[in-house]
């Protein structure tokens, strides 16, 4: 993590290590052992004491089963609060539910924590195997699943970088993991409008997702559908297309973007 605070601030040094135990902590909600913090490079004593801090104020918990730290619901408020103060987030509700209601699937809207994905909502009508993420989930990867190609297809600085730093990694065996095959596919998102995954993230699961893009014209998050592969089936790709990027051009329009779908990649990226 890169300095934020002054070196003449004495608080800033460790609450910056605190916001690195919880920002570790967030990419592992299986929760860590105390050995596993290592990885933070702390000082054994300075680490059992901002462990003590997070844990008295509720940003941290320890099991008493298992021991291993995880985030505390101080932490998970903070994180909801901050998903219901994006204006994309709060404008979304009407959109998804027209998917819901048209498709009778989940609807899904997710943003870009580079490199990690956040599902910043959720709508559906019924309880779905195999799709448990909920409002707030990370997915750590943007690759494997249809919100985040849809994400990088238009930001192609941040998907070059993406392949630079070798996060290809294979999720499934559908898994796009070659570079010039990740670029190809990308392409063919900007072509027709829309991204799809059948079975990439997760065996047996399909989403098919377009971007939404905030005042400036930039994509800002990604609207999409999730059902099992047999219902959300390769054959329906063209009517479920249609459907998310019309979902999603609409709530463009609603955040006030001065164009929507289209071939052109963004010249400027991020959250709006």
């Amino acid at each position: 993590m890169s300095p934020v605070f002054s070196q003449n601030d004495s608080a800033a040094p460790a609450l910056e290590r605190g916001l690195e135990i919880l920002l570790l902590l967030a990419d592992h909600p299986q929760g860590l052992a105390a050995h596993e913090l290592a990885v933070l490079d702390l000082p054994r004593a300075s680490l059992f004491r901002l462990l003590r801090v997070l844990r008295e104020s509720g940003f941290v918990e320890q099991s008493e089963r298992d021991a291993r730290y995880r985030l505390g619901l101080k932490a998970l408020t903070l994180g909801a609060a901050a998903l219901r103060g994006l204006e994309v987030v709060r404008e979304a509700k009407t959109h998804l539910q027209q998917v819901v209601e048209a498709t009778r699937e989940r609807a899904e809207l997710a943003l870009m924590d580079y490199p990690h994905l956040v599902i910043g909502d959720v709508m559906d009508i019924r309880l779905l195997p195999g799709l448990n993420a909920q409002r707030g989930t990370r997915v750590h990867n943007l690759h494997g699943m249809a919100h985040g190609k849809a994400l990088l297809a238009w930001q192609p600085e941040i998907a070059a970088r993406y392949i630079q730093e070798g996060h290809l990694h294979r999720l499934t065996e559908k898994t796009i993991t070659d570079p010039d095959a990740l670029r190809a596919e990308l392409a063919r998102i900007r072509e027709r409008g829309y991204a799809t995954d059948w079975g990439e993230h997760r065996l047996n699961v399909a989403r098919v997702s377009a971007p939404v893009r905030g005042a400036r014209g930039r994509v800002v998050a990604a609207l999409g559908v999730a059902g099992p592969l047999f219902r959300i089936a390769p054959e329906k790709e063209a009517w479920l297309g249609a459907l998310v990027r019309g979902a999603a051009d609409d709530l463009s329009r609603h955040l006030g973007a001065d164009r929507v779908s289209g071939t052109s990649p963004d010249k400027t990226s991020g959250r709006e």
